[in-house]
C-alpha cells in the first residue's frame, strides 16, 4: 500500500502563490494581516486544501461562505489536471458568484494593501 505524501502549511503555500503569481492576474502575499496567504483586492475568503487529503471540508467551507481551494501537491504524469489549483480565482469582469464558488464578503472596511509584496515565505514561523 502507498502512503500518501505529506505536505506542510508553507509547502501548500508556496506552490498556490507560485502559480498565482504565475498566472498574473493577483497578486499573492505571504503571511498578510494575520492570513498565511492572502490576495490583493480580494473581497472574498478562502482556504487551501491539498487535492486527495479530505473532501468532507468542501460542505463546511460553503456553509461558512468559504471558498476551498484545492490545491494539487504532486506533478501529474498523465497530465489529467492541468491547474495546480480550482476552482480558478474570481475574475474583475466576470461574477464569481454566478457558478457559487466564490462568495463576495462585501466587508464594511478593506483591508490596507502593503506598498511592497514581502518576500518572507507564508505558513512559516517569523525567524526570531
Amino acid at each position: 500500500m502507498s502512503k500518501k505524501p505529506t505536505v506542510s502549511e508553507a509547502d501548500l503555500c508556496a506552490i498556490f502563490i507560485r502559480a498565482v503569481r504565475k498566472q498574473g492576474a493577483w497578486t499573492a502575499l505571504p503571511d498578510y494581516l494575520g492570513y498565511r496567504c492572502g490576495m490583493t483586492g480580494s473581497d472574498y475568503r478562502a482556504v487551501l486544501i491539498p487535492r486527495g487529503v479530505n473532501t468532507d471540508l468542501a460542505p463546511l467551507c460553503q456553509a461558512l461562505g468559504v471558498t476551498g481551494i484545492v490545491t494539487r501537491v504532486e506533478d501529474d504524469p498523465g497530465g489529467v489536471f492541468s491547474q495546480v489549483f480550482w476552482p480558478a480565482l474570481p475574475s474583475a469582469d466576470v461574477w464569481a458568484e454566478v457558478n457559487g464558488d466564490w462568495r463576495d464578503w462585501c466587508p464594511n472596511q478593506r483591508c490596507k494593501i502593503p506598498d511592497y509584496v514581502p518576500d518572507a515565505a507564508a505558513g512559516r514561523s517569523a525567524p526570531l
